[in-house]
């Protein structure tokens, strides 16, 4: 009898375990299923807030680019011509979904909104850019609008509120798996927070870059004595 009751026992403690076991298994299933639906609605809440923000061009540049295509319409219509289809394809951009483009298409972008304002701005806007591995350029993916909010930004800091003339530096790197962006402009201090939307704008392309390539994306800003220099970094792979 005892040897049927040891057997019994056994059996019971199996049976508690084995209950235990499921209901731990059942509460860790609950658990990933829970934390996958978090991080579905995450990346959902996300995209949406990068989506609507994307869309956005800023008030002053439109103003300023419809006004200096209505000052040369009668002085010079074929760069007026040519700024509104340079601005009509940086909004065609702006209201695409949330998407990567290759870098080269993302310097075009840029490039377009670079003619733009240095029919505005003239001689008071000088800008070299430096593109290594142009090869690669076709290849390497980027979010789309990366380059041109932070080269607006130099723009408006370092050429927009001064009188003399500034040069903008924008160099595209791509080294073992890695991309670095580099945008240097003239420094005035007390013009660095003197508009707020740009911080916002900023902080946009650092959420877009994040949402693709995680924790490799690493965004600086240095402040010289004459020089303001931003730094981007992600690894694409």
């Amino acid at each position: 009898s005892l040897k049927y009751l040891s057997a019994a026992v056994v059996f019971d403690h199996v049976i508690l375990h084995l209950r235990y076991g499921a209901l731990l298994g059942a509460f860790c299933l609950r658990y990933l299923y829970m934390r996958e639906q978090w991080s579905i609605q995450q990346t959902s809440e996300l995209n949406a807030r990068i989506q609507a923000m994307q869309a956005r061009i800023h008030p002053h540049f439109l103003f300023n680019s419809l006004n200096s295509v209505v000052s040369l319409i009668s002085i010079d219509p074929d760069r007026a011509e040519q700024m509104l289809i340079d601005l009509s394809r940086l909004f065609r951009a702006s209201l695409q979904e949330l998407k990567l483009v290759s870098i080269r298409e993302d310097i075009e972008l840029c490039k377009y909104y670079v003619a733009i304002e240095q029919i505005r701005l003239g001689d008071r806007l000088s800008v070299e850019w430096n593109i290594q591995q142009p090869e690669l350029l076709e290849n390497v993916r980027i979010p789309l609008l990366t380059l041109q909010p932070l080269v607006e930004n130099s723009i408006f800091h370092g050429i927009e509120k001064k009188i003399m003339t500034g040069r903008i530096g924008i160099l595209v790197e791509i080294l073992q798996n890695q991309v670095t962006i580099v945008i240097t402009n003239p420094f005035i201090q007390d013009k660095i927070n003197a508009r707020e939307g740009h911080g916002i704008a900023l902080d946009n392309v650092r959420q877009r870059l994040k949402a693709h390539f995680g924790n490799s994306v690493h965004f600086h800003s240095f402040a010289g004595k004459d020089m303001f220099t931003t730094v981007v970094q992600y690894q694409y792979k």
